[in-house]
């Protein structure tokens, strides 16, 4: 019974952290500027210092796009470690 909970607990961290991975790899590979915000010589941290409402606009659109999958990273690894409990609570007592 405990091995069935081990193997879907290790499956679920095993899917959040790809999840996890595939949530920060399109953050890192995403460019800094939005289409918007194309100026010359201006990088995204003096258009946010300025608060430029087209730049936090964008900014604010691509992390909305990309938190179906953080929630569903979340979501697992929550799942993971609750199908541990048992196991962890039984081999520690």
């Amino acid at each position: 019974m405990w091995d069935i909970k081990c193997i879907a607990a290790a499956m679920c961290f095993a899917t959040s952290n790809i999840l996890f991975a595939v949530h920060t790899s399109r953050l890192l590979l995403r460019p800094n500027l939005t289409d918007d915000d194309e100026e010359e010589g201006t990088s995204s941290i003096e258009l946010w210092k300025e608060l430029n409402p087209t730049h936090i606009q964008g900014q604010w659109a691509r992390m909305s796009e990309e938190r179906p999958i953080m929630a569903s990273a979340s979501l697992l690894n929550v799942v993971a470690w609750f199908l541990m409990i048992g196991p962890l609570l039984q081999s520690a007592w």
